[in-house]
């Protein structure tokens, strides 16, 4: 099982509660289509400092993420 972070866009955050991107992990389909059974590892939004989101990035890693999607 494939486990897999989520980074959304800041400008998004207000707007999108992600629905689309949570349908498309469930049924494998679109940029998920690639993967076999699948877990959700956690969601950030992108921050503007590269550094914090790579901080991020890590969280997400230690918390089981093998792949992080954007």
């Amino acid at each position: 099982m494939t486990a897999i972070g989520l980074f959304r866009c800041q400008e998004n955050e207000t707007k999108c509660p992600l629905t689309n991107c949570f349908r498309s992990l469930l049924s494998r389909e679109q940029a998920f289509s690639g993967y076999g059974q699948t877990e959700l590892a956690g969601v950030f939004t992108l921050q503007d400092d590269l550094a914090a989101t790579l901080d991020l990035a890590k969280i997400l890693k230690s918390k089981g993420a093998e792949v992080i999607h954007t």
